[in-house]
Parts: C-alpha cells; sequence; structure tokens
C-alpha cells in the first residue's frame, strides 16, 4: 500500500486495512471496516443461496 497512517481491523476471521484520516476515532473506523465487509460478505452469501435454490429451466424439464 502507499505511504501514510493506516488502520488495520480484525474481525470475522479477516485483516482489513484501509487508510486513516487524522480527524477519525480509530475504534469506530475498524468497526466500520468490518461492518462494511460483513455486509458485502452476507450480500455474496445470499446472492450465491438464492442462485443454488433456483433451478434452472433446462433441469425442470429433466425432472419431467
Amino acid at each position: 500500500m502507499e505511504g501514510g497512517i493506516h488502520i488495520e481491523a480484525k474481525g470475522l476471521g479477516i485483516s482489513i486495512r484501509a487508510p486513516f484520516e487524522p480527524n477519525d476515532n480509530p475504534m469506530i473506523a475498524a468497526d466500520s471496516l468490518i461492518l462494511k465487509e460483513e455486509k458485502n460478505r452476507r450480500s455474496l452469501y445470499s446472492s450465491w443461496t438464492l442462485k443454488s435454490s433456483n433451478p434452472k429451466p433446462t433441469d425442470i424439464k429433466d425432472v419431467i
């Protein structure tokens, strides 16, 4: 990464680094990094489960 001050957040089995702004609170910045990653993972998981629960039209023809 480029120079400067970075904050590192560890949680949910991941470690994330992001630039740290001088006027940010370190605890709030770390929590927001984890929350953003959790929302991203939840979205990807729900997208994956939606795709796997909807059978393709060709699969339905094979069953009938």
